[in-house]
C-alpha cells in the first residue's frame, strides 16, 4: 500500500528513482459500463498478446508500457490479468541502454498520441526483434 495521499514525500522519492507504483487507493472497482476508452485500452492489449498465447510463451513474456494515458490504464489491467513473466510502466525519457527487456520475448506496448520518442528508442527495439505495439 502506497498511502501516497498520507505520505507525498514517498511518492516523490519512488519518483525520483523512476520507480512506479500503482496505488490502491488510486484503483477505482469495475464500473457497471465500461467507457469506450476503458474497451479500446483492452481489446487492444488482448491483440498486442495474441501472438504469445499459443503455447506457453506468454510465461516468458516481458512487457514494458512506454509513458502513460488513461486509455493505458485498462490495457495494463488486461496484461496483468494475463501472467506475463513481468510487467512494467516505463517513463518517458528513457535512452535506450536503460531498457531491460529486448528481443523476441519482450513487448512495448505505447500509445503514440502520449509517447513522444525523443530518444528514437522505438527503431533501436525494432531493429532487435522486439515486438512493439502502438495503442493508437
Amino acid at each position: 500500500m502506497a498511502h501516497f495521499n498520507s505520505y507525498p514525500e514517498r511518492a516523490k522519492l519512488l519518483q525520483d528513482q523512476r520507480i512506479n507504483v500503482l496505488a490502491m487507493e488510486e484503483i477505482s472497482e469495475s464500473p457497471k459500463v465500461n467507457s469506450d476508452q476503458d474497451i479500446i485500452g483492452r481489446l487492444a492489449m488482448a491483440e498486442a498478446l495474441q501472438p504469445f498465447l499459443g503455447g506457453n510463451t506468454i510465461g516468458g513474456l516481458r512487457v514494458r508500457v512506454l509513458g502513460w494515458s488513461e486509455q493505458l490504464h485498462s490495457s495494463i489491467r488486461r496484461c496483468g490479468n494475463r501472467n506475463p513473466r513481468s510487467l512494467r510502466i516505463l517513463q518517458h525519457g528513457l535512452t535506450f541502454e536503460e531498457l531491460d527487456a529486448v528481443g523476441p520475448n519482450a513487448l512495448y506496448f505505447y500509445d503514440s498520441q502520449d509517447f513522444d520518442d525523443p530518444q528514437n528508442i522505438l527503431p533501436a527495439l525494432k531493429k532487435t526483434g522486439t515486438h512493439l505495439f502502438d495503442l493508437d
